[in-house]
C-alpha cells in the first residue's frame, strides 16, 4: 500500500473504498483481540460489578480539503471537526479501550497509504 499515494486522484472511489475497508477490517480484528482492563466495584448491598472504561474515539483527517477527505465525507460519514474532518467510532459499545485501538489502527493504516490521519480519544 506504500505505492497508493502515487495513485491518489480525485474521484478514485474504488481505491478509496479499498483503503478504507482494509483499514477498518484490520482495526476491527485488533480491537476484538484487545482485552480491556476491567474495573471491579461493589455496591452498598455487596453486589460485585465488573466493567471496562467508557469513552469515545474518532479518526481525524487533518486536511478536510483533500480528495480523500471529500470522498470520506460523502461516502463514509466523516463530518466537520475542529482539526479537519472526523468520524467517531460507533462500534464496541461504550468500551473506551477497544474504540481507541480501532481508531489508532485505522489512522495508522491510512497514514501508510499516504493519507494525513490521526486518532483522538477521551474518557466519558
Amino acid at each position: 500500500m506504500n505505492e497508493v499515494k502515487k495513485n491518489l486522484k480525485p474521484n478514485n472511489d474504488k481505491l478509496y473504498w479499498d483503503i478504507w475497508t482494509d483499514a477498518c477490517e484490520l482495526a476491527t480484528e485488533k480491537a476484538i483481540e484487545h482485552q480491556p482492563k476491567m474495573i471491579k466495584w461493589v455496591d452498598g448491598e455487596g453486589n460485585t460489578y465488573e466493567h471496562d472504561l467508557c469513552g469515545f474515539a474518532r479518526v481525524v483527517l487533518s486536511d478536510g480539503r483533500s480528495s480523500f477527505a471529500k470522498w470520506a465525507k460523502k461516502n463514509v460519514g466523516f463530518d466537520g471537526g475542529y482539526y479537519g474532518v472526523q468520524k467517531s467510532v460507533d462500534a464496541f459499545g461504550q468500551s473506551y479501550e477497544r474504540k481507541e485501538v480501532f481508531a489508532q489502527v485505522v489512522a495508522s493504516e491510512l497514514k501508510k497509504s499516504g493519507i494525513n490521519a490521526w486518532h483522538q480519544s477521551n474518557l466519558d
